[in-house]
């Protein structure tokens, strides 16, 4: 069986800033979540949270709640997950789309963002957090679909 989570992402499209919960052309998927690349703004580092369930790194996002916009969800997650909440949304965000175990698709929705703030307070779900050098990112992200929508959108976004 092939691990749903190593399969490469569907081609990056950029996404408008609309503040639908579901933008049109977005994938019709089973769950949607959203979340942030976060820079740091003194230098160029990325925020990676460390899952204290299943020890994968990865970036602050979450399932968006009913009512809730795509931005929302992610400034909430980011906020929950690390305490950082004050944030600049950079851009467009991108998504990648893929199946996960018993046929579930699931689209994730990543939008650029910088802070200021170093400091990080996780919550029960993470139990270690690293801002990392875009290489360093590459090398502790498990899934190779995830590396490869996070290489793209720095060569797209002005990092």
């Amino acid at each position: 069986m092939v691990d749903p989570l190593t399969v490469a992402p569907a081609p990056i499209a950029p996404l408008p800033f609309g503040e639908s919960p579901l933008i049109p052309h977005l994938p019709a998927s089973d769950l949607v979540a959203s979340g942030l690349f976060l820079r740091h703004a003194d230098k160029p580092r990325w925020l990676l949270l460390r899952a204290t369930k299943h020890g994968e790194w990865g970036f602050p996002k979450g399932h968006v709640d009913p009512g809730e916009t795509l931005i929302q969800t992610a400034l909430r997650e980011c906020a929950e997950e690390c305490g950082i909440a004050m944030v600049e949304i950079l851009g467009p965000p991108v998504y990648t789309t893929y199946q996960m175990a018993g046929r579930i698709t699931k689209t994730t929705v990543y939008y650029p963002a910088m802070t200021a703030t170093s400091a990080v307070e996780l919550s029960a779900e993470h139990d270690r957090a690293q801002w990392c050098a875009a290489d360093e990112v590459g090398s502790r992200l498990a899934h190779p679909g995830l590396v490869a929508l996070f290489r793209q959108a720095l060569r797209d976004w002005p990092c």
